[in-house]
């Protein structure tokens, strides 16, 4: 923020910001769309009942291609406040709604307003029903011709499994389509937005060269301000309205009191963000940093990648899908290895001549062999596009290992050996243990690369840090992902999952963010106090960004009520925050207990931001995104208005609250997230439960889900070369996909010989890293993470599978493991 450029220069990145905002509202806002409504003439003729027995079917064609709204009217006064369902079909009578909806405190006769949101193609035939749940509905119909509409069907009359058709007759409806401008005035408004933010542009530059004012320095704090500020301001001023003027979130006295809560303390934060004064410190040239750090900006990105394609893993419904996952995560790995040396290993002519062949070659394979496919088997087109881009990235991945052995770049002399054979007997054992499993080979093979590439790798000390931006990065992201299109539900799914479909797999993934950046943190505040001598202050406005998404992980964590986070999350922060400030950065008490306050401080602020955003931003923007898994009845479809009560509110937050944590986590709720089991490739068993027996538990297994039923019976199947399969049968004569402990399943599937070695291997690394931050902490800032993501891993591991390398926290423990291969310990090894 205190990096100088020319006033001519802010004028033109000011004028390209809200260029960039203007097209925003006119594309995903879409603030040139217009509602269409369409009805008869609206002259009932009489009048039908809608109940439990007694359904209503109505036929229509479709006028337009985004279906918003399903009026119809309704004539009896006891269905007001009351709940009905509706399904919508298209023609291959495909369920393309299927929904609870409630009749609103309203005049009646009148209309019930239906929110849809759907796709439809105009000329489709499609067909709504309607059903009763307990009180009755009057809806009425009139006579079709009079209508002198040709896109009302008939209507049909459903009871006791047969159907009656009324011909020429329809039910009153209304039909709300959304209208987008043609593709002729989107290109001629985005013309117009362009030529004239291209005109003062050039006039700004252009003035600059004449008139020495437009020369001058200024800040970027400055820009930034003018820009973001209104903008920001706007949207708070909106907010406001909303929530309490137009009470479009709707919620009682408490939610109030946490929208007042949530909006207040962001836009304090936001403010303080953009008008706080920086320190002045020398800033470097553009170019220069650009020279210096492109190649490490590269691998955060492809880590990034990385966990992009662990989270599609493991939201994975199908086996199809599952192997997509597989290659998705495979080819980012490739792209890591490729920014572990210098660019010129492939930016050369034998690099040039492969990716070109590999490419034409690639190019007539896919055309040749998606010829053969399905139009619906999306899912294997993307397998080949993926196998493609592997072959190619793995040529040079070749080229690139070809040169490291030519010029000798590995550093076989500062390499650990006894630890580097410990872990390469582990990986051997892995495979020679995999019992049917593919998972393991894959494994060895990468993770061998990986640790070869970082060996040769002259950067080294560059892996953790890129390692932690890459999973900053990626939760930075999905956070965006969540604040725009994820919303707190309240019905089946009140404990919030984030950009994944089930909360354990949530709880897991955010413990890796928060050990990334409490390591992160405790770095931060210590080079801070370092470099500016005895006397320096911390200061937080330099860690703005890691401290907002520190207390927005602890806060989605919280929403998760996963007792499994919250234990890893605490193991972690009672191991490492003190060993940190009192052994690693030799700091009293004084800055512990201020490391405590910052962390605590800033995760009890965040929470009421946090709730605010997911509950709020999701129901302005309007397109939910729901996994296959959570499609019900209950759940929020896009145009539902933003008070309806399938969106969380405060009371039954808490309610759940105290149920969750401090009784049975509800065997009904963890039943439903399809428990994921790995044999060789994950596949989904639907009838695996997680909870052992419901009959007769005691205090100790209600609280724990039923899991020391399951530790037991995996135990009486120890062997020492393990099992194929990955599940038990329990007492109570259900099976459980797997142990819900990383210790238990990796004794179960690759046997007590491998099992110990696990544990072993985990100790020794875990005694190691503790050195290695105390050893490391002055030339590596994230010396701390190695520790804290192994206590995370290894405490979650404890009721939860973590081990596969396409899971976040499997995959991550294995990167972690690459700096001990290069460390001794006595002193700083990497070069």
């Amino acid at each position: 923020m205190n990096r100088k450029i020319k006033l001519c220069h802010a004028i033109t990145y000011i004028i390209l910001f809200y260029l960039a905002a203007a097209i925003f509202l006119l594309g995903p806002m879409g603030v040139l769309k217009k509602d269409r409504t369409i009805a008869g003439s609206e002259n009932p003729i009489g009048t039908v009942q809608v109940s439990l027995e007694q359904q209503v079917q109505q036929v229509f064609v479709a006028e337009g291609t985004y279906l918003r709204y399903l009026e119809i009217y309704v004539t009896s006064e006891e269905s007001q406040d009351k709940d009905y369902h509706l399904y919508l079909y298209n023609e291959d009578n495909e369920v393309l709604i299927n929904k609870e909806i409630r009749m609103p405190e309203s005049e009646v006769p009148g209309f019930l307003r239906i929110p849809v949101g759907i796709e439809t193609v105009p000329g489709k035939m499609y067909v709504w029903q309607l059903k009763g749940i307990k009180v009755p509905m009057d809806i009425a119909y009139e006579n079709t011709g009079e209508t002198g509409l040709l896109t009302f069907g008939n209507w049909y009359f459903l009871k006791d499994g047969t159907s009656e058709m009324q011909t020429a007759q329809n039910i009153v409806m209304r039909l709300t389509y959304t209208d987008s401008p043609s593709a002729v005035k989107m290109a001629a408004a985005y013309g117009i937005l362009i030529v004239l933010a291209a005109v003062l542009i050039g006039f700004a530059e252009y003035s600059g060269l004449k008139k020495d004012k437009l020369n001058k320095e200024i800040r970027v704090q400055t820009p930034v301000i003018l820009t973001v500020g209104p903008v920001l301001a706007a949207g708070y001023v909106y907010l406001i309205y909303a929530a309490f003027g137009a009470n479009l979130f709707g919620g009682q006295k408490e939610d109030k009191i946490v929208y007042a809560l949530g909006i207040g303390l962001s836009a304090l934060y936001f403010a303080w963000v953009l008008l706080a004064k920086r320190r002045k410190t020398k800033q470097q040239p553009i170019r220069s940093i650009l020279e210096k750090n492109w190649m490490d900006w590269l691998q955060t990105l492809t880590f990034a990648g990385v966990l992009l394609g662990t989270t599609h893993f493991m939201n994975a419904q199908y086996q199809v899908w599952q192997d997509l996952a597989y290659r998705e995560v495979l080819f980012w790995i490739l792209l890591v290895l490729l920014t572990m040396g210098p660019a010129k290993a492939v930016a050369n002519r034998w690099g040039a001549v492969w990716t070109v062949i590999s490419s034409i070659a690639g190019l007539i394979f896919y055309v040749v062999s998606t010829a053969k496919l399905a139009e619906e088997q999306q899912a294997e087109r993307s397998i080949l596009k993926y196998e493609i881009l592997i072959v190619i990235a793995a040529g040079l991945v070749l080229l690139s290992l070809v040169d490291k052995i030519r010029r000798k770049t590995f550093a076989w002399g500062k390499i650990n050996r006894w630890y580097a054979g410990m872990l390469a007997v582990f990986m051997l054992l892995l495979v020679i243990f995999s019992n049917t499993r593919g998972w393991p080979v894959y494994l060895a093979v990468v993770f061998g690369l990986f640790y070869a590439f970082y060996i040769g790798w002259k950067k080294r000390d560059h892996l953790l840090i890129n390692f932690s931006n890459g999973i900053i990065l990626h939760f930075a992201l999905a956070t965006i992902f969540c604040l725009a299109r994820r919303p707190y539900r309240s019905w089946y799914f009140p404990r919030y999952n984030h950009v994944f479909h089930t909360v354990t797999i949530t709880a897991y993934y955010l413990t890796l963010v928060i050990c990334v950046l409490t390591a992160r943190l405790l770095s931060k505040l210590h080079f801070q106090q370092q470099s500016g001598g005895k006397k320096a202050r911390v200061h937080l406005i330099e860690m703005w960004g890691t401290l907002l998404l520190y207390g927005m992980a602890m806060a989605f964590l919280f929403l998760t009520l996963s007792r499994t986070g919250y234990l890893a999350v605490a193991a972690m922060l009672l191991i490492v925050v003190p060993f940190a400030t009192f052994f690693v950065y030799r700091k009293g008490i004084l800055a512990f207990v201020r490391n405590v306050a910052l962390f605590g401080v800033t995760a009890v602020l965040c929470l009421p931001v946090t709730y605010c955003g997911i509950r709020m931003l999701p129901a302005i923007y309007n397109d939910p995104y729901i996994y296959e898994v959570e499609d019900s009845a209950a759940a929020i479809h896009k145009d539902d208005p933003p008070d309806c009560r399938a969106y969380m509110w405060l009371s039954y937050f808490k309610y759940q609250m105290e149920t969750k944590l401090f009784s049975d986590a509800s065997a009904e709720t963890e039943a439903r997230e399809l428990m994921l089991c790995l044999k060789g490739d994950l596949y989904v068993r639907p009838v695996s439960y997680l909870v052992a027996s419901e009959d007769e538990m005691t205090d100790l297994e209600e609280f724990s889900n039923g899991r020391f039923d399951i530790f037991e019976s995996y135990i009486k199947n120890w062997n020492l070369t393990g099992h194929d399969e990955m599940g038990v049968d329990l007492p109570n004569g259900t099976i459980s996909v797997h142990a819900h402990n990383t210790y238990l399943q990796v004794i179960h599937d690759h046997g007590l010989i491998v099992g110990v070695f696990f544990v072993l291997l985990g100790a020794v690394s875990a005694i190691r890293m503790f050195v290695f931050a105390l050893k490391k902490k002055k030339e590596n800032p994230a010396a701390l993470l190695p520790i804290a993501v192994l206590i995370g891993f290894a405490v979650a591991g404890l009721v939860e599978w973590l081990y596969h390398p396409c899971n976040p926290m499997g995959f991550s423990v294995m990167v972690i493991f690459a700096p001990l291969l290069c460390f001794k310990g006595a002193e700083c090894d990497e070069g």
